[in-house]
């Protein structure tokens, strides 16, 4: 039987998504230590504080949230779906895999 830990209203983490593509909610604790949360709420109320998260649409009209332009090194440029391959070889070069 499961244990019951409590509410979390208000608890602060960070929703990661892990290699296999799986979405889990991270929080870190003052010792720089963390507890990683399986996500079985199917809809969860999320508000984005990342200032570094941007919305982007493709030409299809389908939007997505990835890094800001900034990020990729990009400076104010509108990203198609053409783009994704550009700016993924932006990112490399930056973190110096290119």
């Amino acid at each position: 039987m499961n244990k019951q830990i409590g509410p979390v209203k208000n608890l602060k983490g960070i929703l990661i998504r892990g290699i296999g593509m799986e979405s889990f909610f991270r929080v870190y604790n003052e010792d720089h230590t963390f507890t990683d949360y399986e996500i079985h709420h199917y809809d969860l109320d999320v508000t984005i504080h990342d200032e570094g998260a941007f919305i982007y649409e493709r030409e299809d009209g389908t939007r997505y949230i990835d890094y800001c332009p900034e990020t990729y090194g990009i400076d104010n440029e509108v990203l198609s779906v053409y783009d994704d391959e550009r700016l993924v070889s932006n990112f490399d070069k930056q973190l110096g895999f290119k």
